[in-house]
């Protein structure tokens, strides 16, 4: 680390840099400095908020990788309406019937899980729809956070 002689004392360029934020300061009130620290703080923990807000929204990429290969794996032949709000879904291994706002398939498995089956998934993915308001809020960012994971939101989710 690099050393300067001031008044006969050694100091680094740190402790220079910080005496001279200091000098700089000195003139204006402590009053003044303390506002404009507040003010900096208070910003700073606005703009967070905000961005963790807009991750609780998200849901975290594993869980969308999830829903895509739900898509890729089922082999639909065709959908068709079958009244009520309900779906048919014809593939290869049979007929189910997916009701998107009742969180239904005759699989079973949209409703056990939750979260969409292969069938919804296809449903969803036909209808370009967002498939993260037929997920339930377990499987959102903000769930995670509340379940003993850390109060801070991460930016790399």
């Amino acid at each position: 680390m690099a050393k300067n002689s001031r008044y006969g004392k050694v100091t680094n360029l740190g402790a220079e840099e910080l005496n001279r934020i200091l000098e700089g300061n000195r003139e204006r009130g402590h009053l003044t400095i303390i506002s404009r620290f507040v003010q900096y703080v208070g910003v700073s923990t606005y703009k967070r908020q905000v961005e963790c807000r807009a991750m609780e929204q998200k849901v975290p990429d594993a869980v969308m990788q999830t829903f895509q290969q739900r898509i890729r794996t089922i082999r639909v032949q065709r959908l068709e309406e079958f009244g009520g709000g309900n779906i048919k879904v014809v593939e290869d291994a049979g007929e189910r019937l997916v009701s998107l706002m009742e969180g239904t398939c005759t699989c079973g498995e949209f409703q056990i899980l939750r979260f969409p089956c292969p069938h919804a998934a296809a449903c969803i993915e036909e209808m370009q729809v967002d498939p993260t308001s037929f997920m339930n809020e377990t499987y959102h960012v903000r769930s995670l956070r509340g379940n003993g994971g850390t109060s801070r939101c991460s930016r790399r989710m």
